[in-house]
């Protein structure tokens, strides 16, 4: 619940900036500063649903269908952490994290330059938006609850202590083809697990797991890079787009140079660690 607040809330505090930054490119006064707030909102609020990602995966709570799917208790906390962005899910926040924390430094790097910052900064914020409603409820939301959806979950993987409770019998099911032994985890568990004083992140005892692909010092180092570059490679479009709103064809090019520069050393560089990886 607190991280599609937040979510929602930096989705909204995008979009409120988008249309202050509209206005003041129009002409409208004390506007600036509203789009300022705005995106600072929204970063602080992304900043806010990483962290309570990251504190989930950290303390296990399996719970969240993410966190099972991803982790385990048994990993080192290196390999922990990077369960952040082993999944499609982590992987847009982890990208939607790095993309708002480069728009603080475009906003800096903007303000300075005439009338840049309404431009470009509506333009890259109007792409933040864009990914904001990709881990939006109801799409790839790393916030959804294992229980929102059926799911089966081997029995090996429960604490062995709560299957002694009446009610559990009527959700355990057994699959011909593997022999193994499920419980079905939906709601109506889950409200009977509650009634009883069990929540699911202690009834849940251990995660599916990193891909022993992935369980890799590499999967700590490689994906955060590749997905700076990919950050930063949104400036240059928003320099270009800017320019086409303006019809200025020149100045943009020297303008966001250091950032296309930057960005692709960055990529350039995480290509090559992802090459040194795979082989």
């Amino acid at each position: 619940m607190v991280g599609n607040i937040l979510i929602t809330f930096a989705l909204l505090a995008s979009v409120f900036s988008i249309i202050m930054y509209y206005l003041t490119y129009k002409g409208y006064s004390n506007t600036l500063k509203f789009a300022r707030i705005g995106y600072h909102a929204s970063t602080i609020s992304i900043i806010g649903a990483s962290a309570y990602l990251l504190n989930a995966l950290l303390s296990h709570q399996y719970q969240f269908k993410y966190v099972y799917n991803y982790s385990n208790s048994d990993l080192s906390l290196g390999i922990l952490i990077s369960t952040f962005w082993a999944g499609q899910e982590g992987r847009f926040m982890l990208w939607i994290l790095l993309t708002a924390i480069s728009g603080l430094i475009l906003l800096e790097y903007t303000s300075k330059r005439g009338d840049l910052e309404s431009r470009v900064m509506m333009i890259f914020t109007l792409a933040l938006s864009f990914l904001l409603i990709m881990v939006s409820p109801g799409l790839k939301n790393p916030f959804a609850f294992i229980w929102s959806e059926p799911t089966f979950i081997d029995i090996k993987n429960l604490n062995q202590t709560y299957l002694t409770l009446p009610f559990i019998q009527d959700f355990m099911f057994s699959d011909g083809s593997s022999g193994k032994s499920l419980v079905k985890i939906n709601e109506q568990l889950v409200g009977l697990l509650a009634n009883s004083g069990v929540t699911l992140d202690k009834f849940i005892a251990y995660g599916t797991g990193l891909n022993p692909i992935l369980n890799n010092f590499w999967m700590q180092i490689h994906p955060p890079m590749l997905f700076v570059g990919f950050s930063m490679s949104t400036v240059p479009f928003a320099f270009a787009f800017a320019a086409l709103i303006k019809n200025d064809y020149r100045d943009w090019v020297k303008q966001s140079l250091p950032w296309l520069l930057s960005g692709m050393m960055i990529l350039g560089l995480a290509i090559m660690l992802g090459g040194y990886w795979a082989y």
